[in-house]
């Protein structure tokens, strides 16, 4: 088979499962593949050891189930042709957290999806290992990215990091944020608080149209207050964005002050510094506040509101053994 590949464009290999085979089946060797000038797109799925492809040709990449950053990175050091990755992680507690390599540099990547959920059972119970999306995000580099997705089951409530590491996550999402200044459409899964140190991330994102936020949380008054468009001020941060989709599962430390924000983003002049706010999604409990935006949806906004207590019972909840399909591509 090796060297005799000259039409493959698209492969997906799977590694067994190891833990769960007496004897796992012989694998084709790492170099099986090294020689195919065609090969654009890769999967692999729960991958065990290096594997060696033209890295430098590909366009797509997906890793579903790597066990810790640090081999996503070797994979992606030649991988300066990427348009799309998309990967799904975990890491036993044992995997380092500080990872010593190179910054890979993916000059042409547009599409990024990072998906962080890995559990192990301990006698505490079930825990996750360091956090292994911030040296991702530190040691990634995309100028030119459209597009992000941020997920991290080790942030929600039944599995929470310590203090200090969810502090270091917000940076490395703030620092990777300005460095990729053309993102358009940003999607979390990470619960952050949205105060007024996280308003930073926003002002590092002066093309974004779409932000979808689907964690449960509380979206803070400084949030919406920086979002606000006063036409005799200075354009407020994000203002390009159009749609808005904070789901059903977040309340308002100020109501009052969201609403002001969507009327201001609604009552724009076309062509003006600042887009009209297309579509929002999400909860709010002050009756009064949720007519007002109502009365907006009957001049055209696209809205999707619910009025009731968020429901934190109906967050999606994951399998927290191993998720095999973790970090699946964004439909």
């Amino acid at each position: 088979m090796k060297n005799n590949l000259p039409l493959l464009r698209t492969l997906f290999v799977q590694f067994p499962k190891h833990e769960f085979i007496d004897e796992p089946p012989a694998l084709p060797p790492c170099d099986a593949f090294e020689n195919a000038p065609s090969l654009r797109m890769l999967c692999l799925k729960r991958p065990s050891c290096d594997f060696n492809v033209p890295f430098s040709q590909l366009t797509d990449l997906e890793i579903y189930g790597a066990l810790g950053a640090e081999y996503v990175l070797r994979c992606c050091q030649d991988a300066s042709n990427l348009a799309f990755l998309c990967v799904g992680i975990g890491a036993p507690p044992s995997q380092p957290s500080t990872i010593d390599t190179n910054v890979c540099h993916l000059v042409n990547l547009k599409f990024l999806q990072l998906d962080e959920g890995y559990f192990v059972h301990s006698p505490e119970g079930l825990v996750s290992g360091p956090c292994q999306l911030r040296p991702l995000l530190e040691k990634l580099n995309c100028p030119i990215l459209e597009e992000l997705t941020l997920s991290n089951m080790t942030c929600h409530d039944s599995f929470k990091l310590p203090a200090k590491s969810h502090a270091m996550l917000e940076d490395s999402i703030i620092s990777f944020v300005g460095r990729s200044p053309l993102i358009t459409q940003l999607t979390i899964d990470i619960r952050l608080k949205y105060d007024k140190k996280l308003v930073s991330l926003f002002e590092r994102l002066p093309a974004l149209e779409q932000l979808e936020i689907r964690h449960i949380g509380i979206i803070f008054t400084a949030f919406c207050e920086r979002l606000i468009y006063h036409p005799e001020s200075a354009a407020p941060f994000c203002p390009r964005l159009r749609v808005l989709d904070v789901g059903h599962l977040h309340g308002l430390q100020s109501p009052p002050a969201l609403v002001k924000m969507v009327a201001s983003r609604w009552h724009v002049v076309e062509g003006g510094p600042v887009a009209r706010l297309e579509k929002l999604v999400m909860n709010c409990e002050d009756e009064e506040c949720a007519s007002q935006l109502r009365q907006l949806a009957d001049e055209g906004l696209d809205l999707e509101l619910s009025t009731g207590k968020p429901n934190r019972e109906s967050k999606r909840k994951r399998d927290p053994q191993v998720e095999e399909d973790v970090g699946c591509r964004s439909q």
